[in-house]
């Protein structure tokens, strides 16, 4: 098991902490340089600070620009080191400026707090937090999103600072209490929160917040909510502790954490379902040998949970082996399926056409979605190699294809993966199998030559009697080139059946080799 140390929140990309001008607004130069309605949609497009810059062209521009989303400031109270009640008295000065000088209405305030493992005296501690928890206090009626990382001792001055508080615009709230022992939780939250109400509140994370029978009333509006670190028995309260809630992650849910139950002295009832409403569960599960945890598994064959998308670690590869692990997610998927395998790449570039020239410059991880052909049910398998660059994670959730095979009627995989697909799958049928896509969106600098390697040195075969038709295709800026001889000899490893497969061509080059009849007898061709 692997526990996730509990930190800072990661900001967004695109903030930004520029101090705010306390400058009047710009005169009017009395020119439409930019329809309103068209300057707000080119700001959807640009970076928090190209928001606060256009704000100071002009008057008309100004409006535009503090109607828009991303027009905020964000003041951080980070205390790493040993002068955190300092910085206490500097985050008031600097809420202060941007409210009532630079007249900012939308704020994203962040505090994370030292603990008294870090050295400081705990009533420094203290004084600093009730200073900042006042601060925020008296201009909650500003605070957008609301960012809070304080050590368990100061959840009584959260509560009674906060539940009188009004919340009119607070949007996202990442509430976290750090103790000692273990993984929490820690300590809860009051259910008069926010006077018991945050109309406008959307987004809640918890890290360390004990979940009770007693529900918060301020998160009755939250849709998405994100637990961090929880036993899966305290699944239990959160149906009632969000009861509009549509999106559901839970970090680094295992079983080893099944005896520590949220809320009670023994266990309770098992668990039957997360709300009637809910329509995506995002699942960071760290394997152990004890499997799924009760509670999840129960859940999963009892609830059915339109989209799941399931992040999976595995330190051997023996953990996830076991194929009651990965049945209970596609319980209640219908069959045939469409099956998606390939890279999945975080890339951080600044702009959409530095991802489109150089895919390679990003970090991959296997992805292998299944998606029902009857209804509208998909579930998402990545294999998060994240820790440590063993890949057995990826091992693991390769062996699920044989499961997979009598049921998929479509298949698309990246052509960087074709190797791992006829390991998997060598001598296996694919008796429903249609309609197959080869997709050249994926190259790596290593894997340049992927599909030529495949091609004239892979091997493995997979029977596919009822093949429809193949498409090769590449959806990026680029447009890959292949040799009709190097697909006629990928087409006939997939053994297709007495009628020809009809072969598309979409954004790949399809090049003549010295004897084009041998492609021309597998196929149909299509051009797209």
């Amino acid at each position: 098991m692997v526990n996730k140390k509990r930190g800072k929140k990661k900001n967004a990309a695109n903030d930004d902490n520029t101090k705010p001008d306390a400058a009047s607004a710009p005169l009017d130069d009395r020119t439409t340089l930019v329809p309103a309605a068209v300057l707000s949609r080119i700001l959807d497009y640009t970076f928090q600070a190209t928001v606060l810059n256009v704000a100071a062209v002009c008057q008309s521009w100004r409006a535009v620009a503090q109607a828009h989303d991303m027009y905020y400031v964000r003041v951080v109270l980070d205390g790493d080191d040993g002068e955190y009640r300092e910085k206490s008295k500097e985050f008031f000065k600097s809420i202060y400026g941007a409210v009532h000088l630079a007249q900012f209405k939308r704020l994203h305030v962040i505090v994370s707090s030292p603990s008294t493992d870090d050295g400081i005296d705990e009533n420094e501690l203290m004084l600093g937090n009730i200073t900042a928890l006042k601060v925020i206090e008296s201009n909650m009626a500003y605070i957008v999103h609301l960012h809070l990382s304080l050590p368990d001792i100061c959840s009584g001055p959260l509560g009674e600072f906060l539940r009188h508080a009004d919340a009119p615009v607070l949007e996202e709230f990442y509430c976290s209490f750090d103790g000692e022992g273990g993984p929490g939780p820690f300590a809860a939250l009051p259910p008069d929160l926010f006077r018991g109400s945050a109309p406008a509140l959307k987004s809640v994370t918890l890290t360390g917040v004990e979940l009770t029978a007693k529900p918060v009333r301020a998160f009755a509006n939250v849709r998405r909510a994100s637990l961090e670190q929880y036993s899966s028995e305290g699944l239990l309260f959160v149906p009632h502790n969000f009861p509009g809630m549509t999106h559901l992650t839970l970090d680094f849910l295992d079983a080893d954490f099944d005896d520590r139950y949220i809320g009670l002295d023994e266990s309770g009832p098992p668990v039957k379902s997360l709300g009637a409403r809910l329509q995506h569960f995002e699942l960071n599960l760290y394997a152990s040998e004890m499997g799924l945890p009760t509670q999840l598994r129960s859940i999963l064959e009892k609830q059915a949970i339109p989209s799941i998308a399931v992040s999976l670690c595995a330190e051997e590869e023996d953990d996830l082996a076991d194929s009651q692990e990965f049945a209970p997610f596609l319980a209640h998927v219908g069959k045939p399926y469409r099956v998606v395998l390939r890279r999945e790449r975080q890339y951080s570039g600044p702009t959409a056409e530095d991802w489109e020239r150089r895919p390679h410059d990003a970090e991959a991880s296997l992805v292998m979605e299944v998606f029902s052909l009857g209804s509208h049910f998909k579930r998402k398998f990545t294999a998060d190699n994240a820790l440590e660059p063993s890949p057995a994670s990826e091992t693991a959730l390769l062996r699920r294809l044989p499961e997979l095979a009598p049921h998929i009627r479509e298949l698309e995989v990246a052509d960087i993966l074709l190797h791992e697909l006829f390991r998997e799958l060598d001598s296996v049928s694919l008796p429903r199998l249609k309609r197959l896509t080869i997709d050249f969106d994926s190259p790596q600098r290593d894997e340049a030559n992927a599909w030529e390697h495949f091609a004239r040195r892979g091997s493995g075969k997979i029977e596919c009697l009822n093949l429809e038709s193949v498409t090769l295709r590449c959806a990026m800026a680029y447009r890959p080139s292949v040799n009709d001889q190097d697909v006629a000899k990928v087409v006939a490893r997939f053994k297709p059946g007495s009628k020809l497969p009809e072969l598309c061509c979409a954004g790949v080059t399809l090049g003549a080799g010295d004897d084009s009849s041998l492609l021309s007898s597998m196929v149909e061709m299509r051009i797209a």
